[in-house]
C-alpha cells in the first residue's frame, strides 16, 4: 500500500514537472527540488484529507479546523518531532488532530490556566524553538532567529486568541492545539520518541 501511493505521488510529481519543463528552463537540480516539493505537497495533502475526512464522519470538523490551525501556526515555524514512516504519521495525526479535539472540548478550564501555561510556552518557544531531525536540520543562526519569531508571533495570535473569546469551545482547541505543537520540539519529547 505505501509502495503504491509512493508510485502515485511520483508519477503525478513527473507529469507536473514535465509541464513545468515546457513552460520554463529548469536546471537539473531544480527540476529535483520541484519535484521533492510537489511529492511532499501531494503526501501531505493526502494526509489531510483522511484527517478531515474522519473528522467530517465523526461530525467534529470545526473542532479539528481550530485544533489543528493553533497547532499549525506554530509548528510551521518551531517545527519538531516527526513519525518515521508516513503512515505512522497519518495514523497519529487522526489520534491527535480528531480524538484529541474531542476529548479537550469537556475540559472547563479557568482564565488563571492558559496565563500560566502561556508563560512557560513562551520560555519553550524561545529557547528551543526551531527543532530540526535527523533528516531535516534547521540550518543557519539567522534562520534559527526568523524561525524562532516566526513562532513566537504565531503563538502570541494563539494567545489573543484564548484570552479575547468568551468561546470555551475556541479557547480549548486554540489552547490545546498550540500546547501540542510546544510539545513536539522540547527535548523530553525528542527523548521519549528516541528523535
Amino acid at each position: 500500500m505505501e509502495i503504491l501511493k509512493k508510485f502515485k505521488e511520483e508519477t503525478i510529481a513527473n507529469y507536473i514537472v514535465e509541464k513545468l519543463k515546457e513552460k520554463q528552463d529548469l536546471s537539473r537540480i531544480q527540476e529535483l527540488k520541484c519535484k521533492l516539493g510537489i511529492e511532499v505537497c501531494l503526501t501531505n495533502l493526502g494526509k489531510g484529507f483522511v484527517v478531515y475526512l474522519v473528522a467530517a464522519l465523526l461530525q467534529v470538523l470545526p473542532l479539528t479546523i481550530l485544533f489543528h490551525s493553533a497547532y499549525f501556526i506554530i509548528r510551521i515555524s518551531a517545527r519538531g518531532v516527526h513519525a518515521q514512516k508516513s503512515s505512522t504519521c497519518t495514523w497519529v495525526s487522526v489520534l491527535l488532530f480528531v480524538l484529541l479535539p474531542l476529548l479537550v472540548n469537556e475540559i472547563n478550564l479557568s482564565k488563571i490556566v492558559p496565563l500560566v501555561v502561556s508563560l512557560f510556552v513562551y520560555i519553550c518557544l524561545y529557547r528551543y524553538a526551531p527543532q530540526g531531525t535527523k533528516k531535516n536540520q534547521v540550518g543557519t543562526i539567522e534562520l534559527r532567529k526568523k524561525l524562532r519569531n516566526r513562532a513566537l508571533v504565531g503563538y502570541s495570535i494563539c494567545v489573543a486568541l484564548i484570552f479575547g473569546t468568551d468561546s470555551t469551545m475556541i479557547m480549548n482547541q486554540v489552547f490545546f492545539g498550540s500546547l501540542l505543537a510546544v510539545v513536539c520540539i522540547l527535548p523530553l519529547t525528542y527523548k521519549l520518541l528516541g528523535e
